[in-house]
């Protein structure tokens, strides 16, 4: 390796010890000639994150001239870009211009290796289900009666190209719909905050953002993640956001991954911002350009400090799907001079899915993520093609409510609140390349189908703690 990437991994070393997740880039290291298993096994070995970091860092130096060239290339290819940005110096407009790149190649893949899916999807775990389309014309779903529901690999990462379920024709004009076929259909704004002053690191909000970032996306959005922001830059950077020239899109998405309390989100300076701050900037006053657009807000964070034990499932006649692994609550959430009334403005045409109800907690598994965004992306990657978000984010709530922990009766039952004025489909495929791989129509599904089988939440809760946020 040459003495100024030695340099450059030493400056950065206790960032790179911090946010790097290493077991993310064995694979391209070892598939390009870096290491090979049997030396990767060393550092495999090491039990904590932050072991297995120090001791890669130190033997990434011994690994040749290529070596420095192939872990920033891994870090792109493991979606660590603030890590790569940061040692190479990069600037958004360079990273943007590579993640366009990389997004076209991957079109060009899907083209000439296509997946096959149409949005024909069948019902829940293959039970029988009737779709309808948007004419009222009725048919059986049968072409994917035994498609599996999709699941994270063990790094916790969906392979959403693969999974996404994707429309085949464009459906027809409905004035009770809100247009959503352009390419791209907007902008999405990802903001992840994992380290806080004065409140608890947030483990395994990088891969609810890395979820979310592949899953949008696909859904054709353009979409950055903004990491470990303070208030004012919080505020900052959802005014320019909002400032962006939405005029030739159809809709925007923002996410927020942060602590919280009932009224707001925090910074990582432990400072709020309200809920009423943040939609206000996107107001017709202050966003003229995204009038009579849908505007979805999805926010993964606290709301309180009050846990949900929950009550015996009516149907089942049992408490619900119960995750294998300790479950531990975080420290304090908010204190009490920072918890704010959960009022919103009325603004037309926007969506809000909050992770919980007021007042509650919301949880988090230490290394797979979120109940709340493992719930939303398994929903969407199976049914976006065929539902509204009214009945996505219906789905996602029954999800998220037959989830417990293996030590602890806490629940959890997420908020859509719905401002919209008309329905809204994502229409995956649509307008993009992918969307020619087969013929079909773009069906809808009426209703969920009875006697509705939950996730066996043992699936995608591998690891060890959740915690809330």
């Amino acid at each position: 390796m040459q003495e100024a990437h030695r340099e450059i991994l030493r400056k950065n070393r206790t960032f790179l010890v911090r946010e790097l997740e290493p077991k993310l880039v064995y694979d391209y290291l070892v598939e390009h000639g870096i290491y090979n298993d049997v030396m990767l096994e060393d550092i495999r070995a090491e039990k904590t994150r932050f072991d297995q970091c120090t001791k890669l860092l130190t033997s990434l130096t011994r690994r040749g001239r290529d070596a420095f060239r192939v872990f920033c290339e891994a870090l792109d290819d493991s979606g660590q870009y603030d890590i790569v940005d940061r040692l190479l110096g990069r600037s958004q407009e360079e990273r943007a211009e590579i993640e366009t790149r990389k997004r076209a190649e991957n079109e060009r893949r899907q083209v000439t290796q296509p997946w096959g899916y149409t949005a024909t999807v069948s019902a829940q775990r293959g039970a029988a289900a009737v779709l309808t389309s948007r004419t009222g014309h009725v048919e059986p779903s049968g072409c994917h009666e035994n498609m599996a529901w999709p699941t994270a690999d063990e790094l916790g990462i969906y392979d959403v190209k693969r999974l996404l379920k994707r429309c085949t024709t464009s459906p027809g004009f409905n004035p009770r719909e809100y247009s959503m076929t352009r390419n791209p259909r907007g902008h999405a704004f990802i903001l992840n905050n994992k380290y806080f002053t004065g409140l608890p690191l947030r483990d395994g909000t990088n891969k609810d953002a890395q979820n979310l970032k592949n899953l949008f996306q696909e859904l054709s959005f353009i979409t950055e993640i903004y990491q470990n922001l303070n208030t004012a830059d919080i505020h900052e950077k959802l005014r320019d956001f909002a400032q962006k020239n939405h005029q030739n899109y159809d809709c925007c998405v923002v996410v927020l991954l942060s602590h919280g309390g009932q009224g707001g989100i925090f910074g990582t300076d432990s400072g709020v911002i309200r809920f009423t701050e943040i939609l206000q900037k996107f107001d017709g006053e202050n966003c003229p350009a995204l009038i009579g657009k849908p505007k979805l807000f999805f926010v993964q964070a606290c709301r309180g400090d009050d846990k949900d034990t929950g009550v015996s499932s009516p149907d089942s006649g049992i408490p619900g799907s119960t995750d294998t692994h300790q479950s531990t609550p975080d420290a304090t959430v908010a204190a009490p001079q920072q918890v704010f009334a959960p009022a919103v403005p009325n603004i037309a045409d926007t969506f809000l899915a909050y992770a919980t109800l007021p007042g509650f907690v919301s949880w988090r598994n230490s290394e797979r993520g979120s109940w709340f965004v493992c719930a939303l992306v398994e929903v969407f990657l199976m049914y976006a093609a065929t539902k509204d978000i009214n009945q996505l984010m219906t789905d996602v709530n029954h999800e998220v409510s037959q989830r417990t922990g293996a030590s602890m009766s806490y629940r959890q039952m997420p908020a859509p609140v719905n401002m919209l004025t008309k329905n809204l489909y994502f229409n995956p495929g649509i307008g993009s390349s992918s969307s020619d791989t087969t013929e079909g129509p773009c069906i809808r599904q009426d209703s969920a189908p009875p006697h509705h089988t939950s996730i066996n939440i043992t699936r995608i809760s591998q690891p060890t703690d959740d915690v809330n946020n």
